[in-house]
């Protein structure tokens, strides 16, 4: 026997390996009937309410629940389409429109329901471990203690020689392949009625694209460019590689290996129908640090790691501020918007994830901005602390106290 044949023989060990451990998920976590029983669905309803329970639409599917409940059941086991359309609104995120397509709550219980006895238990063993977007237990605090663990452990193997590709996929939400998410589902579940339901619910959204708004969409995005994350750590056997949703960094010794990842990364991407944002990645040597999620990451000679907020997110904030000054005079906005808009922000400025040992070294990195910003607010806004203006609940202003918001 020569090392070929010795070659395909351990791929096939492992293939049958991987192929066993998929039919075994599937016992436990492919049972579609199970997914979209009564139980389950009534039980996914009390899960969406949480926190809406005001909304009108809300109130009137939960006063005949299991009549809704049971009629939704009918459709999915008739295999029926349950789309009602889509209650759209545009948000403004840092100055870019975002277009926001949410679903009626009966399609919110039945993608409830598939995701947590279905999609997510399925889809997350194969993603990897350093993915930490849309999954309980991690997110930005998770992915920011794994950069900041990263670089240490770069520190100590190399010394801060080396460089970083920082990525970005352009539009990624909007341009997600539905036939290369179709594969993906089709070869994960046994039972086809999963793919039938894909393909129903990601074609009311054009022919290409997701929609924000639905928590099946984000789990389905985070899972297209897992070819990718698998190429890279384990092909290449780049350890230092990090992606939450479209951005990603990872950490090569050479330039010219930055270059040829880079380049590989093209090409994979291009093959899952997804496109790098040329503007927003780069090869940077590491010494001089990046900016990952809000965050910039400045190595020091000494081997510590210095986190700083991202000076465009300030920056937008003082003419946030400013703006809101304007509105106000001109009766637009009421007080109470103001103070609470401002005092999330703060709150989101002296945030430190709660493992981290050292809070009160890293808030003293923050004291300074958040002294300056607190100053510029008192300037504009001092006069209506002391008149302790608020909003009434008719919308009018008035110089009672109704209590901060």
């Amino acid at each position: 026997m020569n090392s070929k044949e010795r070659h395909e023989l351990r791929y096939q060990r492992r293939k049958a390996k991987r192929l066993k451990r998929r039919h075994e998920l599937n016992k436990l976590y492919g049972d579609y009937d199970k997914a979209i029983s009564v139980k389950e669905l009534a039980k996914a309803y009390l899960i969406c309410r949480k926190n809406v329970r005001w909304k009108s639409s809300v109130q009137r599917y939960g006063f005949n629940l299991y009549r809704n409940t049971l009629k939704i059941h009918r459709k999915l086991t008739a295999r029926e389409d349950t789309f009602k359309g889509f209650f759209q609104f545009d948000i403004f995120e840092r100055g870019k429109k975002r277009r926001i397509r949410s679903i009626h709550i009966s399609e919110r219980c039945i993608e409830k329901s598939l995701a947590f006895n279905s999609f997510v238990p399925m889809m997350k063993n194969s993603l990897i471990y350093d993915n930490s977007a849309s999954l309980k237990g991690r997110g930005t605090d998770y992915a920011r203690l794994r950069t900041l663990k990263h670089l240490r452990s770069w520190y100590h193997a190399h010394g801060w020689n080396g460089y970083v590709i920082v990525g970005d996929f352009s539009s990624f939400f909007d341009s997600i392949d539905h036939d290369v998410l179709s594969g993906i589902i089709d070869k994960l579940f046994d039972d086809k009625r999963y793919y039938e339901f894909v393909r129903k619910s990601i074609s009311h959204y054009g022919p290409r694209g997701l929609g924000l708004g639905s928590e099946l969409n984000q789990i389905f995005a985070i899972s297209v460019p897992n070819a990718l994350d698998h190429y890279i750590k384990t092909v290449l056997r780049i350890r230092h590689y990090h992606r939450y949703n479209d951005d990603f960094y990872l950490l090569v010794e050479t330039k010219e290996e930055a270059e040829k990842v880079l380049n590989d990364i093209r090409i994979i991407t291009k093959k899952l129908g997804i496109t790098l944002s040329e503007r927003k990645t780069y090869i940077t040597k590491i010494t001089k640090g990046f900016t990952f999620l809000k965050k910039r990451y400045i190595p020091l000679p000494s081997g510590k790691v210095i986190t700083r907020h991202n000076r465009r997110n300030i920056t937008h904030e003082r003419r946030m501020l400013k703006k809101f000054r304007k509105m106000l005079d001109e009766g637009e906005i009421p007080y109470s918007i103001v103070r609470q808009q401002y005092s999330s922000w703060r709150g989101y400025l002296k945030h430190t994830p709660a493992t981290s040992k050292n809070y009160s070294k890293k808030y003293k990195n923050e004291y300074r901005t958040i002294k300056q910003m607190d100053e510029l607010y008192n300037e504009l806004f001092i006069e209506q602390e002391e008149r302790n203006v608020y909003s009434c609940q008719c919308g009018s202003y008035c110089d009672r106290r109704h209590g901060r918001v």
